[in-house]
């Protein structure tokens, strides 16, 4: 089985998602849940955990699709891979 990446068939995004900056991540003491401050001012209580990429982190992006999959990425792979629409950047 061949391991080089040009080999591998490449995509681009073209998907619509609700997402913001993540300014706190912390954990619900009681419940062991994640819980995210998003730099809009909700919290979000994610239904699954997202560390399936690694624990969410200040500063990256918490993402909701339309069917309703929750996920988190990186600032720089998230900024790389979207571009805002509609209303004012933040």
């Amino acid at each position: 089985m061949s391991t080089d990446p040009t080999t591998i068939p490449r995509w681009q995004s073209h998907k619509c998602v609700t997402a913001d900056r993540i300014v706190l991540a912390d954990y619900d003491v009681g419940t062991y849940d994640v819980v995210l401050r998003l730099a809009c001012g909700v919290i979000v209580r994610p239904k699954r955990q997202l560390e399936t990429n690694g624990a969410p982190v200040i500063g990256g992006y918490y993402l909701l699709y339309d069917d309703g999959y929750e996920s988190w990425s990186p600032a720089a792979a998230f900024e790389n891979g979207y571009t805002r629409i509609g209303g004012d950047a933040t």
